[in-house]
């Protein structure tokens, strides 16, 4: 119980302090605001984690997941920033279910600004460490396009210097 509660502190003290730095590094306007929100709600969620923990037996990655699912990220001011979001977070998602898949990755997207604060993917680029199948190269061929809207032309998957879809 002890141990607990001490990894309860830790917890709270280094959410904190990461709030903190956040806060000082956080551009300002809009997507300063966002950091803000997300630092707050994190600490808060740090505080309530004992008892959401024994009434729904949750982590704090999946309380912390859930909350930043529901944050939009989008800010006139901070386009650059946007579009990293962006690529990291599709690259991401892709790498995930590729790895579902039981393929090895390296994904990189590229997204570009149109202004007044829209940004658009513009392609996505697959490199297998493993030589996958044309069946697995397919099948996350067709979860890319029908999850996230990106055609085939948009895509680009290869082995070496080979590129799997043609």
């Amino acid at each position: 119980m002890l141990g607990q509660i001490s990894g309860w502190i830790k917890g709270v003290l280094i959410v904190g302090l990461a709030g903190g730095l956040l806060k000082t590094l956080a551009p300002s306007g809009a997507m300063g605001k966002v950091f803000n929100f997300v630092s707050a709600l994190a600490l808060a969620l740090t505080f309530l984690y004992p008892l959401a923990a024994s009434q729904w037996q949750l982590s704090p990655g999946r309380l912390l997941s859930m909350a930043a699912d529901n944050i939009p990220f989008s800010n006139d001011d901070h386009t650059d920033s946007s579009i990293t979001i962006i690529e990291t977070g599709l690259a991401a998602y892709i790498s995930k279910r590729a790895n579902e898949l039981g393929l090895k990755t390296d994904v990189a997207v590229r997204a570009e600004n149109l202004g007044n604060g829209q940004q658009r993917v513009i392609g996505v680029d697959i490199a297998y460490r493993v030589k996958p199948s044309r069946e697995e190269v397919e099948a996350l061929a067709d979860h890319i396009e029908a999850q996230y809207g990106l055609t085939r032309g948009m895509q680009r998957h290869r082995y070496g210097r080979q590129d799997l879809l043609k």
